[in-house]
């Protein structure tokens, strides 16, 4: 038997927030003009106003942020997630 569906409050955390984002991602060791080069084609075409529209109207907040700017989040976010996992008693597998 699928176990219910319950929100984070019917299960006992009712302060919790989770924001979901999106990020590209380039392999460990790509060049970093490449890089650059990627993240300015995809500024540009998070800056169109038909597509930001677009995706506005689908309720999405669009951002666009540099490599490090993303880097930075998912370290932020790493460490949040352990301290709220260890939080209730949770523990990494490996």
């Amino acid at each position: 038997m699928p176990w219910p569906l319950l929100s984070f409050v019917e299960l006992g955390y009712p302060s919790l927030e989770v924001v979901e984002w999106f990020a590209y991602f380039a392999k460990t060791g790509t060049a970093a003009p490449a890089i650059d080069e990627w993240n300015r084609q995809v500024r540009t075409v998070l800056n169109d106003g038909n597509l930001r529209e677009e995706l506005t109207q689908l309720g999405l907040d669009v951002e666009s942020s540099t490599p490090q700017e993303v880097a930075a989040r998912v370290v932020s976010h790493q460490k949040e997630w352990k301290a709220r996992m260890q939080s209730v008693g949770m523990q990494p597998i490996n």
